[in-house]
């Protein structure tokens, strides 16, 4: 599951990727600022059977700094999120 928020605080607007499992337990929630690259990877560069990916960089935790995200997301879905992650 994934929901992709927009927080809107006094100042600007701030967006969240907010990944939670099926008991709703957060599993990822970074940042998502304008300029962030997203790269929709076909399935069948990496050998998967079903699905898509997205790929981009975030800081999750500020100690670790800048890392490399890829995102596994159902078939049907994968445009969908490339498309919300793209506005």
């Amino acid at each position: 599951n994934y929901d992709v928020t927009t927080v809107v605080t006094t100042a600007s607007c701030q967006h969240r990727m907010v990944l939670r499992n099926s008991i709703g337990k957060v599993l990822l929630n970074l940042s998502v600022s304008k300029g962030m690259t997203f790269e929709l990877v076909p399935m069948e560069k990496v050998g998967a059977k079903s699905g898509g990916f997205v790929r981009f960089m975030a800081v999750e935790k500020k100690e670790v700094g800048l890392e490399t995200f890829m995102l596994k997301v159902k078939e049907k879905e994968v445009r969908s999120l490339y498309s919300t992650l793209m506005e």
